[in-house]
């Protein structure tokens, strides 16, 4: 039995959402934007454990918004 992986925060998808929206973005023009790969991006959007933190600090500068907005403390 694997042990549960427990984090101290979650990813703002609602706001990554919002962004591909107002930019008429679909998951894979903002995977290319990002240099995700399409994997990744859905990873991202299901608020896995398995994102790399500099995703994030990617994901961050080209929204430009600061990391703290990408990033949210968890409620756990």
């Amino acid at each position: 039995m694997s042990p549960k992986i427990r984090r101290a925060f979650v990813i703002n998808v609602k706001l990554i959402e919002e962004y591909m929206k107002k930019h008429n973005l679909t998951k894979e023009s903002f995977a290319k934007l990002c240099r995700f790969t399409l994997e990744e991006v859905d990873l991202i959007l299901k608020n896995s454990v398995r994102v790399p933190l500099y995703q994030l600090v990617r994901i961050s500068k080209i929204m430009q918004v600061k990391f703290e907005n990408v990033v949210l403390p968890s409620t756990e």
